[in-house]
């Protein structure tokens, strides 16, 4: 077995030790300034970088390039995330699961509003659903939904109204009767518009229509007010609302009332029902 030999660098060719103590300094420079006298790295200065496992920040992140982690995460504590340029700052956040699409979710600055957007894989298109203005204002672009409902804050719907009689209930023959509803929190608005036609019966009693939700409270007085044409007679009358369950009538449903509670709506009253009567209501109440 051979015997290594040892080779000081007093032993070596000049030329070979300047070439040798030049790579020792580089070297040392290197280390001296990208870690710390413990080991731990300072700055590092790449072209890009490319991180397989979360990373973790307790200062600043400063990047003119893309950052690519294919790790579950990245953590910054202590610090805040920017992100700087000239033109707006944009922030991707795309979702690579299942999704057909592969659709990303943008968050970006641009002249003092900050938007929040989708946009398709292919860049074509992007919908923004939110932008914050500098002055204080959020403008949605989209329709706005609240407490998981289906049905778009300010938006009206239509909804199948129920119209009865105490006695035997009315029938619009070749007229019709629409209900529309809105939603803002806990509020419910309401439209009901009732037309007769030619053919259409004025069944007897008490008139009542249904409202679109279950009433959550007290329906008070003023809330809901209607008016009717009778066309026959080409009289006007004005009338308020109340839940007609106060008054012994079916549960869910508003009656209209003239003058007094005792003076409501029906198939005599204001005057005999005919062709071609027009009523319309509207109003609000509380929903649970």
């Amino acid at each position: 077995m051979p015997i290594p030999s040892v080779t000081f660098r007093s032993e070596l060719d000049p030329v070979v030790r300047k070439e040798l103590d030049q790579f020792d300094a580089e070297v040392t420079e290197y280390l001296l300034q990208e870690h710390d006298d413990d080991g731990k790295h300072t700055n590092i200065t790449a072209k890009s970088l490319t991180v397989s496992g979360p990373i973790t920040a307790n200062g600043a992140v400063v990047t003119n390039g893309p950052v690519t982690t294919k790790g579950p995460s990245v953590t910054i504590a202590g610090s805040p995330l920017e992100i700087a340029n000239p033109a707006y700052a944009l922030l991707n956040l795309r979702d690579t699961g299942a999704a057909v699409d592969n659709r990303l979710g943008q968050l970006f600055h641009d002249n003092g509003t900050i938007y929040l957007r989708t946009v398709n894989d292919a860049i074509t298109a992007a919908y923004t659903t939110l932008a914050l203005q500098h002055d204080g204002q959020s403008v949605f672009s989209g329709p706005v939904r609240e407490r998981s409902r289906a049905t778009p804050i300010g938006e009206w719907t239509p909804y199948t109204v129920t119209w009865r009689g105490s006695g035997s209930n009315p029938t619009v023959g070749d007229g019709f009767v629409v209900g529309y509803y809105m939603l803002i929190g806990k509020t419910c608005f309401f439209q009901i518009r009732t037309f007769s036609g030619t053919t259409g019966t004025a069944g007897s009693g008490y008139w009542s229509w249904s409202v679109p939700l279950p009433m959550g409270g007290y329906l008070p007085y003023g809330n809901v007010r209607g008016w009717a044409y009778y066309g026959m007679t080409d009289h006007y009358y004005q009338f308020f609302g109340l839940n007609s369950a106060f008054f012994g009538g079916p549960a869910q449903t508003v009656g209209m009332f003239s003058g007094s509670p005792g003076a409501q709506m029906g198939a005599t009253l204001p005057e005999a029902y005919g062709n071609y009567v027009q009523i319309f209501i509207e109003g609000y109440y509380s929903i649970d």
